[in-house]
């Protein structure tokens, strides 16, 4: 009777020897390299600008690596403080290895959705369902709350899409919900730029202290605050071109004092200075801008479509990164202080929930 084949289990590295010295009738099953993704290298340059990608930065316990992590921003040691989608570990801290240490905020957030760090080196969290910004120290405790939590008159209709259906009017009735068509609907009802605040989605702050936000999901507006929370002044307004937004979405203020505003589906970037005079306008060849953040020397604009570019404080761009769906693709973006980017994809489809631009040196 023929003999059917037996399985022989080898490593890569030993295919080579066994197949030259010969097994037989023997069937090979070939083990991949483990660890593969430590093993190659993928480096992402353009111009003078060089990074290694580290797709899987964070090294998160089981109950929080599928969590979902919209923004976050480094401190002085390189610690990271991460916006957390989880309601019982809202705040993540990892070390500057990227281990995770610790988490807080527990039963304070309802949709977090931006993090970034004061001058006194607290943390101001955007919670774009609760429509207000929460300011935290880094041992967790809550030192305050700016917005009154009920939702400004935007003109906003967040039902329109499911109003639309019932009445017949463009929307099939025999199409299934769907919440980013009823997202896109929703916007075309935004009417003017309302007072603080409807679903705000950043903040900054500028050298001097004020406050400035993006309040975009719901409004078309940027706000000014003084250091003590106090509004001084609301511009924008919903439409598309220079110094009008669809949806604001990031805000960032360099080392000018100037106000740099992504507006990730106008899929552009403007700039403003303080009292909002338009001072530049970014637009095309862009992925959607959706959050913004800088050093002493640049701005780097990270895009949800697949790009990073980055420009100085006098409007010019110095390098573009990634192309259409590329892996940069992103929702957060922060750095450390030694020029290494720290990437949040936000996607339900993507398994890395934190990525790093190692720099080159």
């Amino acid at each position: 009777t023929k003999r059917e084949p037996q399985a022989v289990r080898i490593a890569v590295g030993d295919m080579y020897s066994n197949v030259q010295n010969g097994i037989g009738n023997q069937m090979v099953e070939i083990l991949g390299l483990c660890g593969r993704e430590r093993l190659s290298e993928t480096i992402i340059r353009s111009n003078e600008f060089a990074y290694r990608l580290i797709p899987d930065y964070a090294e998160l316990p089981d109950n929080l690596r599928y969590s979902p992590i919209p923004s976050g921003c480094c401190d002085e040691e390189g610690n990271l403080y991460l916006a957390c989608r989880n309601p019982d570990h809202p705040i993540l801290v990892l070390d500057s290895q990227g281990h995770y240490c610790r988490s807080f905020g527990k039963g304070d957030f309802r949709n977090i959705h931006s993090i970034r760090f004061t001058s006194k080196n607290n943390l101001l969290c955007v919670d774009s369902q609760l429509h207000q910004v929460l300011e935290f120290t880094l041992a967790g405790e809550k030192v305050r709350t700016i917005g009154s939590g009920i939702p400004s008159d935007s003109g906003f209709e967040p039902n329109v899409w499911r109003k639309k259906q019932a009445s017949g009017e463009m929307i099939p009735n025999d199409v299934s919900f769907d919440s980013q068509w009823a997202f896109i609907e929703g916007l075309s009802t935004i009417k003017r730029a309302a007072p603080p605040f409807n679903m705000p989605t950043g903040v900054a702050e500028s050298k001097d202290g004020k406050l400035f936000f993006s309040d975009g999901y719901a409004n078309a507006a940027v706000h000014r605050f003084s250091a003590d929370g106090i509004l001084e002044k609301t511009w924008g307004g919903p439409g598309k071109g220079p110094g009008k937004f669809t949806v604001p979405h990031g805000i960032h203020v360099d080392g000018k004092n100037q106000v740099w505003v992504a507006d990730r589906e106008g899929n552009c970037v403007h700039v403003f200075d303080e009292d909002g005079k338009l001072l530049a306008y970014v637009y095309e060849n862009l992925y959607q801008p959706s959050e913004i953040c800088g050093d002493q020397d640049h701005i780097y604009i990270g895009e949800r479509g697949g790009g990073l570019t980055i420009m100085n404080s006098n409007f010019e761009i110095e390098a573009q990164l990634g192309f259409y769906t590329s892996s940069l693709m992103m929702h957060g973006i922060c750095i450390d202080s030694e020029g290494n980017l720290y990437l949040m994809p936000l996607a339900s489809y993507y398994p890395h929930a934190v990525m790093k631009l190692e720099r080159c040196k």
